[in-house]
């Protein structure tokens, strides 16, 4: 008996498709996140990210993200010390 063969469907490949073209604009969107949030973009890169940001949940999700970590470092670096350690901590730093 011969091997029958295992081709996708039309709709199963345009899926795919959809899938690997989604993946490709995703990976560019991150690599472009920075400067996007830093606004250094061209307006092309800028108007094409920002169509796929309205169209891809979850680079608007990675978006949101990247935007809050200026709050989270400044949130981790405010320590407050107790008693007199600051004063101690700058004595052994200038010794």
């Amino acid at each position: 008996m011969a091997a029958r063969s295992e081709r996708p469907s039309r709709q199963t490949e345009a899926r795919i498709q959809s899938c690997t073209m989604a993946d490709a604009a995703c990976e560019r969107s991150a690599e472009l996140l920075g400067d996007y949030v830093d606004d250094v973009l061209s307006t092309e890169d800028r108007a094409a990210l920002s169509t796929h940001f309205l169209s891809c949940r979850r680079c608007r999700e990675l978006l949101a993200a990247y935007r809050g970590i200026p709050e989270i470092l400044r949130n981790a670096t405010d320590v407050r010390f107790p008693g007199d350690l600051r004063a101690r901590l700058r004595w052994l730093l200038r010794r």
